[in-house]
């Protein structure tokens, strides 16, 4: 999947892990210059037109995080933008939890 990435935007971190389970686990951190709402909702337009379902009930608003879940069969997708605090600096993680078929 090509996913689309702000103009700009610096990726802070990108690495893949599989547990002793077999699950895959990939993360993408980027920077954002979006709100937190709306770089989560621009993921989740994304992700919908892949056929990926969001779960509403575990959706989580801050002043300073922003998630969404959602699934895919037993794929399962966390969305998280937020500001740290520190720099001020406005992220959006992408974190990808594949369970072997």
């Amino acid at each position: 999947v090509n996913l689309p990435i702000e103009p700009g935007s610096q990726t802070l971190q990108n690495y893949e892990s599989t547990s002793s389970d077999g699950r895959i686990q990939a993360t993408l951190v980027v920077t954002t210059k979006k709100t937190l709402t709306g770089a989560v909702a621009d993921y989740v337009k994304f992700f919908e037109t892949q056929d990926w379902v969001k779960i509403s009930s575990l959706d989580t608003t801050t002043p300073e995080k922003v998630t969404a879940v959602l699934k895919y069969s037993d794929d399962r997708l966390m969305i998280v933008a937020q500001t740290n605090p520190e720099t001020k600096v406005k992220t959006i993680e992408l974190t990808l939890t594949q369970i072997p078929k």
